[in-house]
């Protein structure tokens, strides 16, 4: 269950978060200027929706489907014949090169 505020004023503030929820970054910014047990209760509805709109589920599944291509893509290579050390080592060293 979410936490609600119970002053007017932070009451107002909430709705107007829930507002910018699309602007998460600003929504958080002004919960940093709150005193600690605001930021914290700001938060905690902040994290709410992001879940409840699944975004933290989204981002996870994202994070996991970038892992799955980068294990693709060594696949890939590894099927091409060359392993990952082979990768590096062909990169340039640029501090400590001599001419």
């Amino acid at each position: 269950m979410r936490e609600s505020p119970r002053s007017p004023a932070l009451l107002a503030q909430f709705i107007s978060d829930k507002k910018a929820r699309n602007s998460y970054p600003s929504v958080l910014v002004r919960c940093e200027e709150r005193r600690r047990g605001e930021k914290l209760r700001c938060w905690r509805a902040e994290w709410s929706e992001r879940s409840e709109f699944g975004v933290v589920r989204r981002e996870r599944e994202e994070r996991e489907r970038e892992r799955e291509r980068e294990r693709e893509r060594e696949r890939e290579r590894e099927r091409a014949g060359w392993s990952r050390v082979t990768m590096e080592s062909m990169q340039p060293v640029v501090f400590g090169a001599s001419p």
